[in-house]
């Protein structure tokens, strides 16, 4: 029986969320609530508006303010590499929009997970009857969470999961960054012809 722990920390943008002070709240059976791609899955982390979670760091209108990714360390130390997921929901907790990361975590390793924030991202597996732009425009709820595999579902050992340097990135698109380059060079020109 797999048995989650839960910390009673808020995510944090600036500093690392490091699970260190845990509090057990059940087995795998109390924590189907989130769905997940087709298995069992739990929610561990939460950072709601409510609980004005990192200063509400991640609320608003993502799509408005133009982030296109969404950025977290995972560190767990279960006996298999386990597949993690987002969510972002809207204030009400739904609709939200579930995203599953393409390749599992093997244990013992913080590694670093990247969610593109993007309508077309196939790492989305529901918008829950709604779609990107209603729930990405009105965040009020980002939840980590990991899929269950069947030979720990009934595994009674408890396991340490931990989440760290969460944040939002605005990351330039290929053709922006080609014409930030194209500015940069054209500026160190000017400067060595006025300079001459």
């Amino acid at each position: 029986m797999l048995r989650f722990l839960r910390f009673s920390c808020h995510i944090s943008m600036e500093r690392a969320v490091k699970v260190a002070a845990f509090v057990l709240v059940g087995t795998a059976a109390g924590q189907q609530a989130a769905g997940g791609a087709g298995g069992t899955s739990a929610v561990l982390f939460r950072a709601h508006d409510e609980f004005n979670a990192s200063g509400n760091a991640f609320v608003g209108n993502w799509v408005a303010a133009g982030v296109n990714q969404l950025y977290a360390y995972v560190r767990h130390n279960a006996p298999e590499p386990l597949t993690f997921f987002a969510r972002i929901a809207t204030p009400f907790n739904f609709p939200g929009a579930q995203a599953v990361q393409s390749s599992a975590v093997p244990s013992n390793v913080w590694t670093p997970l990247t969610f593109l924030v993007d309508p077309t991202n196939p790492q989305w597996v529901t918008f829950e009857g709604s779609n990107y732009n209603t729930i990405l425009s009105n965040v009020g709820h980002l939840q980590f969470g990991i899929e269950i595999p069947p030979s720990l579902a009934l595994d009674a050992t408890s396991y340490e999961i931990g989440l760290d340097q969460v944040s939002l990135r605005v990351v330039p698109e290929p053709a922006g960054a080609s014409l930030l380059w194209g500015v940069a060079v054209t500026m160190v020109a000017i400067r060595r012809k006025s300079t001459s």
